[in-house]
């Protein structure tokens, strides 16, 4: 192959690369709304609770994992659940999962659902 086939040859890929890229984003913005679709539907987060220094109450949190701008499902939302008194079984225990998943997934509904 000559030296001017392969300047044509990688103009031509230049040419298909950019007529694929706004296509290619265009998918990754539909993968990220069916992934918090799934996670508003379907919530992943961590429990940690944490006594107030001021008033010495016991409080309860969830670090919630949602997408970023690139697809990528990083721990970027936090929702403060109120007072561990609410939750008797502890924050480890399935029936407390279990309410706590509900509690976000209508948090997130509420917050992103109209966006998505």
């Amino acid at each position: 192959m000559t030296y001017p086939e392969l300047i044509d040859t990688r103009n031509q890929y230049q040419k298909n690369l950019e007529q694929l890229e706004p296509l290619a984003r265009r998918i990754l913005n539909f993968q990220i709304r069916v992934q918090k679709i799934n996670l508003i539907f379907d919530p992943k987060f961590n429990l940690t609770s944490y006594i107030e220094k001021k008033s010495g109450h016991r409080y309860v949190q969830a670090k919630v994992f949602w997408p970023n701008k690139d697809g990528k499902v990083i721990r970027s939302l936090s929702f403060s659940l109120g007072n561990a008194i609410n939750y008797p079984d502890g924050i480890k225990h399935d029936v407390t999962i279990a309410k706590v998943k509900k509690e976000i997934s209508e948090i997130l509904m509420k917050k992103f659902g109209n966006f998505i």
